[in-house]
């Protein structure tokens, strides 16, 4: 009991010191804990410590199936607002509260009610283990899939013994000793856990590294842009200032030389190379660097249509079509208007690129399961499968032009992430690609919640 307390405190703490201010990695080492109590009860009792086993008993109980949940609904992504995490935390805490004060002012020996506890705490263990299943279906990156595969199969098993053995099994024999059967599942899973962090490193301090490797990615390429930026910024300046001295030189001491047309040309060509590359400097590094977020109510279907408008001259220049389809009525959420609207004009650009000239790029604002859903779609040619599982990594580009860096779809999804919510690609070689931006619905200023669009409704 002892050693179980131990390794479920030591990963607990990892969990939080690896990043203390990610709820994710507070709340994973909450549930630890609150389940590493259970390990404390015999050793307590044996010392003659019965008034703290029985409380260490009671909070294993009643809190660990909750700790778990919030856990789960927290790495699933289904709580993306303050708003929602707050009132999830509040309302799922009454049943387990309610069954600590009961057993603590009523019962013998503070001992709780299995009976009354396999209501509540049953269904939470049984939706810890769905938020796993959805959000490892929802998963299409191939590292972060991988990740969350590991998770599942490292927890679910145990979850569901706990469930059996602790809660149903008590709740039919009360005095049984359900410990050793459950030990099975504890000794499974700490292997598992062993395993899964030899081969993928996905739980304790690299569980944020894994979980994420867009985010991971996006971090280091920051710090890298932000070096380069600063170097290449100064030798561009020089350049440019350089020119200018050659161009005010030429014009005082020959005249006629500054005046011809190559001479004129080759400074004008140093000039707009110049500009070109600290263009593209100052591009990288906005991109890569740190969001400033700056979160409000604001209106997706006026971003939409401000980015449409936004992309339409580009579009013309390059003979493809561009509308905005179905945006029919107020569409509030909760975002950063700057950089949301910032990261549809990528998404929309990159569909004018992939149509060419005579294609057509739509862009449409739709309800689909309680979800506002921004979609683009082109009738480019498509993505070919094996640039999926890299589409949303730094640096990494399907196009070979000079303007491409590669970090305009990186930028679109932290920006949905900060945001709550989600984009997806799908897409058919030879027949165009659609992207998909989901986000949920906030509640207007007024508190009202939005109507939204609907699918032709």
């Amino acid at each position: 009991m002892l050693y179980y307390f131990a390794a479920l405190t030591a990963a607990g703490a990892a969990a939080w010191l690896a990043r203390p201010q990610e709820a994710v990695n507070r709340w994973a080492a909450i549930f630890m804990l609150t389940a590493a109590s259970g390990g404390l009860t015999e050793q307590l009792r044996q010392r003659g410590l019965s008034g703290f086993a029985e409380a260490a008993g009671l909070f294993n109980a009643c809190l660990t199936p909750y700790a778990v949940l919030i856990f789960y609904l927290l790495y699933g992504g289904f709580l993306p607002s303050s708003r929602q995490r707050t009132a999830a935390k509040l309302l799922l805490l009454a049943p387990p509260a309610a069954s600590a004060a009961g057993a603590w002012l009523l019962a013998p020996a503070h001992a709780p009610n299995y009976g009354m506890l396999l209501v509540w705490a049953g269904p939470y263990y049984a939706a810890a283990c769905a938020c796993l299943l959805v959000s490892l279906h929802r998963e299409r990156h191939a590292a972060s899939r991988r990740s969350r595969l590991a998770l599942t199969a490292v927890m679910v098993p145990t979850l569901l013994g706990v469930l059996g053995f602790i809660n149903v099994g008590r709740a039919l024999r009360p005095q049984y000793d359900f410990f050793p059967y459950v030990a099975m599942f504890i000794a499974y899973s700490m292997g598992a856990a062993l395993v899964a962090i030899f081969l993928y490193g996905v739980l304790g301090i690299r569980l944020r590294v894994e979980r994420d490797p867009v985010e991971s990615a996006m971090r280091t390429a920051g710090m890298g842009a932000s070096m380069l930026s600063h170097s290449l910024k100064n030798e561009i300046g020089k350049i440019k200032i350089g020119a200018e001295l050659l161009d005010r030189e030429l014009n005082m001491a020959e005249p006629r030389l500054a005046a011809e047309g190559s001479a004129a040309e080759s400074l004008e060509l140093i000039r707009d190379s110049a500009d070109r590359m600290l263009d593209a400097v100052t591009r990288i590094h906005g991109q890569t660097r740190e969001m400033d977020w700056r979160e409000q109510h604001c209106r997706l279907d006026e971003l939409l249509l401000r980015s449409v408008a936004r992309c339409s001259a580009a579009a013309a220049l390059r003979g493809v079509s561009l509308a905005a389809g179905d945006i029919r009525s107020a569409a509030h959420v909760s975002c950063d208007p700057f950089h949301l609207e910032e990261a549809l004009v990528n998404v929309i650009s990159n569909g004018v690129e992939a149509a060419g000239p005579g294609g057509t790029v739509s862009a449409s604002l739709l309800r689909e399961r309680r979800k506002l859903v921004v979609r683009i779609a082109d009738d480019g040619p498509g993505i070919a499968a094996v640039h999926l599982p890299y589409l949303f990594l730094p640096f990494y580009s399907t196009k070979q032009g000079r303007s491409n860096y590669g970090i305009g779809l990186s930028y679109v999804y932290q920006v949905m992430k900060r945001a709550g919510g989600r984009v997806r690609v799908s897409t058919v070689e030879g027949t165009g690609t659609t992207l998909e931006l989901t986000m949920a619905p906030s509640r207007m200023p007024d508190g009202k919640r939005e109507a939204g669009p609907r699918n032709g409704k």
